[in-house]
């Protein structure tokens, strides 16, 4: 036999028996573990916090995450609850809503390590916190362009959780899309705010919003009611149904809670902003800083085609189209509110 046929026969006989050195494990890809602290509307709110949680729910389809949950913890515990993921080894913990601001401000100097997302508020300035806004008034804006359109009472209502800036915004973009689509409409179309409440417990009271929501329909003669009131808002939709009128949810897909009454939703993407925080934190280039979203990238929409009539729709696209060329302004100006078409609160 040849000399190179020797060396053949041998590596087919080291192929065949094998090498007997030891294989090293190749390490197991990690498995993140993401904290994440409810509003105080809690789970099952079909909305604000059901959103964040289907964010979660998406990005453990890509890969394995483990999740620690919690409910939104008493006033003075925020902190506690906090370290408390931190020392059980989350990754990443996500606050849910602009109670965990302050709360967050601090926990980041006291765990470098751990990232942070925050989501619907503001928090600028520190390297492993991430907070993500969401224009509200300009998708808001699209539902009041969709209530004037759908109402044939031209009487349109509006419930908010806690009388605060982040939802007085809804109510400010969904009055100035009432106030479009009037003049696009040649209509006249009068709209009405109330709030429940002053402090956090405002977005967990779907009585009070089924009474208020109530109200407008019997004193005020509203027949579309759009609801930025976290689970309180489910008794809007509620009183909607019962009287047989119409319905805008918020944050998520609120249809299913009501089929025909629900005609289209108003959502703000935190399932978006909480895919994509998982998914930096996998590929370990998680930063912090601000986002915002918005219709333009995607962070607020309305659901279409809804329950919709076809010239509702044929009117949001030009709506849309016009608030991202920056033709139209989702939020007007005070002096612009005061006109008797849509009173201001008192």
């Amino acid at each position: 036999m040849s000399r190179r046929g020797l060396v053949l026969l041998a590596c087919l006989l080291v192929s065949t028996l094998g090498d007997d050195r030891p294989v090293r494990a190749q390490p197991a890809p990690h498995e993140p573990t993401i904290g994440i602290l409810l509003g105080p509307s809690g789970r099952g709110d079909r909305g604000f916090n059901d959103n964040a949680l289907d964010g979660l729910a998406a990005a453990s389809k890509q890969a394995r995450v483990k999740v620690l949950e919690r409910a939104a913890p008493a006033a003075d515990a925020y902190g506690a609850a906090i370290d408390e993921l931190a020392t059980a080894g989350a990754d990443l913990i996500i606050g849910v809503g602009f109670l965990y601001a302050e709360p967050f401000r601090s926990a980041a100097a006291r765990h470098p390590a751990r990232r942070f997302l925050l989501l619907d508020a503001e928090l600028a300035g520190l390297p492993n916190v991430r907070a993500v806004t969401f224009r509200a008034d300009e998708g808001s804006f699209l539902a009041g362009v969709a209530a004037a359109a759908e109402s044939k009472r031209a009487k349109v209502g509006f419930v908010g959780g806690m009388d605060m800036p982040i939802i007085r915004a809804f109510e400010c973009g969904y009055e100035s899309g009432v106030r479009w689509a009037a003049r696009e409409l040649g209509r006249e179309v009068r709209g009405y705010a109330v709030y429940v409440g002053a402090t956090p417990e405002a977005f967990a009271n779907p009585a009070m919003g089924a009474e208020l929501a109530r109200e407008l329909i019997v004193q005020k003669g509203v027949d579309v009611l759009y609801a930025a009131a976290g689970a309180s808002g489910l008794g809007v939709i509620e009183a909607a149904r019962a009287a047989k009128l119409k319905a805008i949810g918020v944050d998520a897909d609120q249809s299913l809670l009501a089929p025909g009454t629900v005609v289209t939703s108003m959502r703000k993407r935190l399932d978006r902003a909480v895919e994509t925080a998982v998914a930096d934190l996998r590929r370990q280039s998680f930063t912090g800083g601000t986002l915002v979203m918005r219709l333009a990238n995607g962070g607020v929409d309305l659901v279409l085609p809804g329950a919709l009539a076809p010239s509702t729709r044929t009117l949001l696209g030009e709506a849309r189209a016009a608030l991202v060329a920056g033709r139209a302004t989702p939020c007007a100006k005070p002096e612009e509110r005061s006109a008797p078409k849509f009173p201001p609160r008192r």
